[in-house]
């Protein structure tokens, strides 16, 4: 269900890995058991359980990688054991689920999990399977989500150029198509999902997570790679929701192709747990 190819997966993991908010994977790690059973949605080719696994403190982790993407689930376990074999502190238990997340929760086995972990994969879905996925959790006890890298609508290039929001208005109205699930969420997914899973009886913390592009700075040429695949993608998008504009578009992506720039894309990273607040009772009345 990941969307994506291996090629741009490799691209922005380091993004990703820069991006995501620490302060909310620790404390999704103080809510896990001593050995816990992780459940990645979306998981590609594991570049969620590389970040996380050294940050939950667990020397026993067991972890089950589902998408809906088979070129990515043959290629997760040899990526994921060759970066585990660097590991010598840490026993990792690593299987892939091949699933349609669209379909339903069923074959997730929730109610055996003791944790959730979802990247990149929150804004594709749509409001309603956001309620349903809430209701799902709670029925399976609430366990802890820590869903990482949703993004939020803010782009920014600097320079900008005339034709940035143009381009990228074009970009939201794409973002908002149903990828499987429905109208997709696109940047409304952080606080939609945070109020699906508040009614659902889980206490939420939203926290920037945010791309920073800057090949100048970085010296590196994946961060060049990036941004000029983020261009490439966000001239391809904008073409399709308006065809008519193509020449405007291209002239666009030619420019910024060609031009030093830095790039900032937000996201949120949201932490779910279940909500122990006691439910006080309400004061006696008296007539």
């Amino acid at each position: 269900m990941s969307g994506f190819s291996a090629d741009w997966l490799r691209l922005r993991e380091p993004l990703d890995a820069a991006a995501r908010d620490p302060g909310l994977a620790h404390r999704f790690a103080a809510a896990l058991p001593e050995r816990p059973r992780l459940l990645d949605i979306g998981a590609g080719t594991g570049s969620a359980l590389r970040w996380l696994a050294p940050r939950l403190g667990r020397p026993a982790q067991r972890w089950t990688l589902a998408d809906g993407d088979d070129a990515l689930l043959a290629a997760a376990p040899r990526a994921v054991a060759g970066w585990a074999a660097r590991q010598s502190w840490l026993h990792l238990e690593a299987e892939t689920l091949r699933t349609d997340l669209a379909a339903g929760f069923e074959a997730l086995d929730l109610p055996g999990r003791d944790g959730v972990v979802a990247s990149a994969v929150l804004d594709l879905v749509s409001e309603a399977w956001a309620g349903r996925f809430a209701a799902a959790l709670a029925a399976a006890g609430r366990p802890p989500v820590l869903a990482m890298l949703s993004v939020d609508g803010r782009v920014a290039f600097d320079p900008p150029d005339a034709d940035d929001a143009f381009v990228l208005e074009r970009v939201a109205v794409h973002t908002g198509r149903d990828k499987g699930f429905g109208p997709a969420l696109g940047a409304r997914a952080p606080h939609v999902v945070a109020a699906a899973l508040e009614r659902a009886g889980y206490a939420v913390t939203l926290a920037a997570s945010d791309w920073r592009l800057d090949p100048a700075a970085d010296g590196d040429d994946g961060t060049a790679a990036a941004l000029r695949a983020l261009v490439a993608g966000y001239a391809a998008a904008a073409t399709e929701t308006d065809p008519g504009a193509a020449d405007r578009i291209a002239a666009w992506a030619a420019w910024r192709g060609s031009t030093p720039a830095v790039l900032q894309v937000g996201h949120r990273d949201l932490l779910a747990v279940a909500d122990r607040t006691p439910v006080m009772p309400s004061p006696a009345r008296t007539c």
